[in-house]
């Protein structure tokens, strides 16, 4: 199995799962969602971007990739606008500006996964609520100081410090970690299945 993906989270994830794997990220650009386009439609379509990049070159291996993406609601905006996606900082003073914006408020999460085998693809999608902290000035720039959440959508993970700004979360939180793991196993277990010789054959 290869997974699409330089994500220290979703490598921990599957291992701890016991899954053995090969990390090999996909180079595949990430393009806007479509105008009225939901944040479900395009975590999945990011997921199988990826995963096809990465099965072109590997086209006998089972290939998982998955994209999460933060966004404020509305979650399916009116036809014609975009989704507010909230993405990485990749420096300080944007991440202060993605904190302020974020404290105290309720915010979807999701994560889209694709398996690609011999050219075909499973998807999936879960999504989850987020609501973190009302954070003062001074609680920011500690968090930040502690944190550096440089390449973290929204400036925070729900695991190491920045579970110390979350308030409360309401679905599965390997899911806002960035690899729905229920949903994952079973997609693999089903892939597994169908490869399997019948034995009476």
């Amino acid at each position: 199995m290869i997974l699409a993906s330089a994500s220290p989270a979703r490598a921990a994830l599957l291992r701890a799962a016991g899954l053995r794997f090969r990390v090999v990220p996909s180079a595949a650009a990430e393009p806007p969602p479509a105008p009225g386009e939901a944040l479900r439609t395009y975590l999945i379509r990011l997921a199988r971007l990826k995963a096809q990049v990465v099965a072109a070159r590997y086209p006998q291996a089972v290939v998982l990739a998955a994209d999460t993406a933060l966004c404020l609601p509305p979650a399916r905006p009116p036809a014609k606008t975009r989704l507010q996606i909230i993405g990485k900082p990749g420096n300080q003073p944007r991440a202060r500006r993605m904190l302020r914006q974020l404290a105290g408020k309720e915010h979807l999460l999701g994560t889209g996964l694709c398996i690609m085998v011999g050219g075909q693809a499973r998807t999936a999608c879960d999504m989850a609520r987020v609501r973190l902290r009302e954070l003062t000035p001074i609680e920011i720039e500690e968090y930040l100081r502690r944190a550096q959440p440089w390449h973290c959508a929204g400036a925070y993970a729900l695991q190491g410090a920045g579970a110390s700004i979350v308030s409360r979360i309401h679905g599965d939180p390997t899911t806002i970690i960035g690899l729905p793991l229920e949903k994952t196993l079973r997609l693999l277990h089903s892939v597994a299945y169908r490869q399997m010789p019948d034995p009476d054959q």
